[in-house]
């Protein structure tokens, strides 16, 4: 009944009243929008993954590594062109191979050519220890992050997880050991070891409100954690989501990467055992085909 005088409006009254009421709204949740922005909001980060590097195995691993390689090829019923120069250019290793006494062999292999044989192995054995875990695949994603939101953060882990998308129980976590520095990342012209290549030990990293920063973070593998296995295995070949997560001083999550999929294939491993870093460049196809399409002729 108090409502009664509505009906007596015409609809371009009723429209003013609701415009009028929907101001009212808005205007009375603005001050609390804004007080919320500067006074309770925190950090909100923000990133993205457009570049997935795998990395080459590390020297001292790759020795010891060729070195069961090479005595796989030596004791092997057909052994490749290499393993036969080997054989000819120390005849004293006719006698354990012979005898198939492996570890004779490998002491009497170190001794004679003093660790300097120079081997390239087949590929079918790079992909039969792919499987050791010094063979361990580890990666370098470098991340852009921003922090839109109004107060100060401080990432002190970032963790990697990799989840097959063949089996979703199939989960390898990563953590960040070391910063990489770029410059020398790809720098072919010396001999890097992998120390030279690392900036920094990873301690986390801090940014201000409205500012942006990259980091260089080199993820390697974590086998378990809280006393809960992960995963026993290297991460094999096939296709994997990618998920990358940041957490704060209180264990908080302070950063979540967009996932991106990921495929690691043969190539990708056989270069990062010869000591080439694999690049995948995840968008760049999209992006020239968008930059393309905007050319007129």
């Amino acid at each position: 009944m108090k409502l009664k005088w509505l009906a007596n409006l015409d609809k371009y009254q009723l429209l003013t009243i609701v415009v009028s009421v929907f101001a009212l709204v808005v205007s009375s949740i603005l001050p609390i929008i804004e007080v919320y922005k500067n006074f309770i909001q925190g950090a909100q980060l923000n990133s993205s993954i457009n570049q997935i590097i795998l990395m080459r195995t590390s020297g001292e691993n790759k020795q010891n590594l060729l070195q069961e390689m090479i005595l796989d090829d030596l004791l092997s019923e057909r052994p490749s062109k290499q393993a036969l120069v080997i054989f000819s250019n120390y005849p004293s290793l006719n006698a354990p191979i012979q005898s198939r006494n492996r570890d004779k062999l490998k002491v009497e292999l170190i001794d004679f050519t003093n660790g300097q044989l120079i081997y390239d192995p087949p590929e079918h054995l790079i992909e039969k220890y792919s499987e050791d875990k010094r063979f361990g695949s580890s990666f370098y994603i470098p991340l852009v992050v921003f922090n839109s939101g109004k107060k100060f953060a401080h990432v002190r882990s970032l963790i990697m997880i990799a989840e097959s998308t063949s089996d979703s129980s199939k989960k390898w976590a990563f953590t960040v050991f070391v910063e990489l520095n770029p410059e020398k990342l790809l720098d072919r012209r010396i001999n890097l070891n992998d120390v030279e290549r690392i900036s920094k030990m990873f301690s986390g990293f801090s940014i201000g409100s409205g500012e942006g920063l990259k980091v260089n973070p080199w993820f390697i593998p974590i086998a378990d954690a809280n006393n809960k296995i992960i995963s026993r295995d290297n991460i094999k070949l096939g296709m994997y989501k990618i998920r990358i997560f940041g957490y704060g001083a209180k264990d908080e999550i302070l950063l979540e990467v967009p996932p991106v999929e990921y495929t690691l294939t043969k190539r990708n491993l056989l270069q990062s055992f010869i000591g080439i870093e694999s690049a995948e460049y995840l968008h760049v196809e999209k992006h020239i085909d968008g930059a393309l399409s905007r050319i007129h002729h």
